[in-house]
């Protein structure tokens, strides 16, 4: 056996000889003293083992105490045996925003629900997988180098129910969710997203990420809204009707503030989210409170010292004021989206005082838009942030900007939403072609 750091000879000896009963109770003792692992090798899919590291090793015999004669474990036996991949030929991972020096216990609660059940059910996945692999699952009294090859190899594992790799997105998620359980609830002083402890862990998820890609995978892009449909939505806001007029708000409300598809719907449902200030040249506009992101920790005290990157604001108050004329004086639960009632005899809009939209509205609202304007595509609320992103660059702005209007922390991140051009856009870049043509007719 050879091993990729420095390892007394005897150690390795004594690990390919104790399977076999080849030793004596004095060598046994030897091996005791020395803390050398020991190798059931009649549960391993294999009878030797090269170039790994002693931590490694002791993982592979914890693991050897069940059978593991499968091909899966084959495969992770392999991949550990072979020389580690140079960190500059793995994709780097888009960062989840986990703010790990502020989290504790006191966070739970303030978690945005959706950080809070992923949180609970990613570290419960993990739990599970432990008890399943028939490994210690007492975490508490673990060093961080046995439990990154749990992690590693519970990354190693990942996949969705029907067989398929997760999406880089997707596995951010469960390694944040993870880190916050770890953190919050087994209350361990753990960072497993920055930590030295933890590298080969996250090389096991660059390494998910890239056959994610060379399988074929592909991540969910979002499309900016083409300038043809813009068109359309257009003519479809000139419309009266309560519904239209509810609409019109909602899209511009996503658009300037340049919401993110699903995260602050919730609040925005509100009509107190709406704050009304005046800026240094007495110029009034409306903008949002600093609400829970998953970029920012929701403890209100840890917020105060994370800057707010978030600083869109809406000057047009005279569109914003004119629906909120439209609504009833009250509304149940001081709701800012109460359900459209038919028209007045004047042809007014007509809102419900008693009745408010539901959360399909709201989730499923530019889908549902989509095919209500007769747009040529069906977009996701997500599709309206990445328009605002494409028309301030298209416009001149500076990333600082757009940054600042979107939230992102990352010039990379916001880049990324970029890389997605428009019909029209490409139409101008096919206009050198054209010119060609005629330059060689």
């Amino acid at each position: 056996m050879h091993l990729k750091s420095p390892t007394p000879k005897l150690i390795t000896n004594i690990n390919i000889c104790v399977s076999r009963g080849q030793i004596s109770d004095r060598e046994k003792r030897t091996a005791a003293e020395m803390e050398a692992p020991l190798i059931n090798w009649k549960h391993l899919p294999c009878s030797e083992l090269g170039n790994v590291t002693k931590d490694e090793l002791n993982f592979v015999s914890e693991a050897s105490y069940n059978d593991r004669r499968d091909d899966e474990f084959a495969r992770f036996l392999e991949f550990i045996q072979k020389e580690p991949e140079p960190d500059e030929h793995l994709p780097l991972l888009q960062e989840g925003g986990v703010d790990i020096s502020a989290m504790d216990i006191a966070e739970i609660d303030s978690l945005p629900a959706d950080s809070r059940k992923q949180m609970i059910s990613h570290g419960q996945r993990f739990k599970t997988f432990l008890t399943e692999e028939n490994l210690q699952r007492n975490l508490q009294t673990i060093p961080n180098s046995v439990l990154n090859q749990y992690i590693r190899y519970f990354y190693f594992k990942l996949k969705k129910i029907d067989g398929e790799p997760y999406s880089p997105a997707s596995l951010v998620c469960i390694r944040a969710g993870l880190q916050r359980y770890l953190r919050m609830i087994e209350k361990l002083t753990v960072d497993i997203i920055n930590g030295e402890d933890f590298s080969s862990a996250n090389s096991m998820l660059r390494v998910k990420v890239r056959d994610f890609h060379q399988s074929g995978g592909r991540t969910q892009q979002f499309e900016p809204i083409e300038e043809g449909d813009m068109r359309k939505l257009m003519i479809y806001f000139q419309g009266s009707t309560a519904e239209v007029e509810q609409d019109k708000f909602l899209f511009y409300i996503i658009y300037s503030f340049g919401e993110r598809g699903q995260e602050h719907l919730k609040f925005l449902k509100d009509r107190s989210s709406l704050q009304l200030h005046v800026d240094s040249d007495g110029k009034p506009y409306y903008c949002l409170p600093p609400l829970p992101s998953k970029n920012k920790s929701a403890d209100p005290e840890k917020a105060k010292k994370q800057p707010d990157n978030k600083q869109a604001r809406i000057y047009d108050v005279e569109k914003v004021e004119k629906y909120l004329k439209l609504l009833p004086v009250t509304t149940k639960d001081n709701n800012l989206f109460p359900r459209p009632l038919a028209s007045r005899n004047d042809g007014g809009p007509v809102f419900s005082s008693k009745q408010n939209r539901g959360e399909n509205y709201l989730s499923g609202f530019m889908r549902n838009l989509s095919t209500k304007a007769g747009l040529a595509k069906t977009y996701t609320n997500h599709c309206i942030r990445v328009t605002r992103i494409c028309d301030l660059e298209a416009a001149g702005h500076s990333m600082s900007d757009i940054m600042s209007i979107t939230g992102q922390l990352s010039e990379r991140t916001t880049r990324r939403y970029l890389a997605k051009r428009r019909d029209r856009s490409l139409q101008k870049t096919n206009m050198l072609c054209k010119m060609l043509d005629k330059n060689l007719a």
